[in-house]
């Protein structure tokens, strides 16, 4: 998955997950939150965590909210 591609669905299951998800899913992907708010605002996103989040998101995004959102 390409980063903007990764980005937008991060961005799109916090945006269904609501209050508290960008902290639980920074620690279920295990990066530090910093981190994942720099990539969410348009940063890169070192190469180490990049699966661990695209993972991360795919489990806690159900497959019917995705193609709502």
């Amino acid at each position: 998955m390409e980063m903007s591609e990764l980005r937008s669905f991060a961005l799109a299951y916090l945006k269904w997950a609501g209050s508290g998800a960008q902290s639980r899913l920074a620690h279920e992907a295990g990066l530090p939150g910093g981190t994942l708010s720099r990539f969410l605002s348009g940063k890169n996103l070192p190469d180490q965590y990049r699966m661990p989040l695209q993972l991360a998101v795919a489990r806690s995004f159900p497959m019917e909210a995705r193609n709502a959102a």
